[in-house]
């Protein structure tokens, strides 16, 4: 059998330990987003939402009760080198990766345009204080700095786990190839026919074995 190296990632790091830590931060990442998104969905005859932000939280909810299931199956594929349950795990992350940009980006749109206005108008509540007003809109401009850079941030460390176990089903893919692949056999000589213990049956005895005294 052929060796396949180890890939790595972070420069010394095997990828699958990496698989297994996103897996881990799948499991726990997703559970309590998801559990709380169960939580929220189970109170909304209390509390009502606007269609779209319900709509909203429940795509959320079941996209990450998916990824904490899949990333469980990730787990048990880590441990028993089972390249369908990685494949499978690798395809959700990205499709995770590009719902989360798609709802991510809708929700910066918003934020910096109808309803990101009227969180600093519900601020102001209709004060003629230059300074409230100033106060108000500097204090949103940080706010919407730092959930656009708490977004970028999440999705490069997504972007990168989906580098990770897409590697590693490669790493996969190469370790049963290299299965299949059978060693040479030993080299047949003109002899071979004959008993073994006869000298010419030997390949470095053989007729054209370079060192022997027969070689032309």
């Amino acid at each position: 059998m052929v060796y396949v190296r180890s890939r790595k990632f972070c420069c010394c790091l095997p990828v699958r330990f990496g698989v297994f830590v996103i897996a881990i931060l799948g499991i726990i990442g997703g559970g309590l987003v998801s559990v709380a998104g169960w939580l929220q969905i189970k109170q909304l005859s209390q509390h009502p939402l606007d269609r779209r932000d319900e709509v909203a939280l429940w795509t959320q909810t079941v996209m990450y009760t998916l990824l904490a299931i899949l990333s469980f199956f990730g787990l048990i594929g880590v441990f028993n080198k089972a390249r369908p349950l990685i494949s499978l795990y690798s395809t959700m992350l990205f499709s995770h990766l590009g719902f989360s940009i798609a709802t991510g980006a809708f929700f910066l749109y918003a934020l910096f345009h109808q309803t990101g206005d009227n969180d600093i108008q519900s601020c102001i509540n209709g004060s003629t204080d230059d300074l409230k007003k100033q106060t108000c809109q500097k204090g949103f401009e940080v706010i919407r700095g730092v959930i656009v850079g708490a977004f970028v941030v999440i999705w490069l460390i997504e972007l990168y786990g989906c580098i990770i176990v897409a590697n590693y089903v490669e790493q996969l893919d190469n370790e049963e190839t290299a299965k299949s692949v059978v060693e040479p056999a030993v080299p047949v000589t003109t002899y071979n026919n004959f008993a073994p213990n006869y000298a010419f049956a030997r390949p470095d005895h053989s007729y054209g074995r370079q060192g022997n005294s027969s070689n032309v």
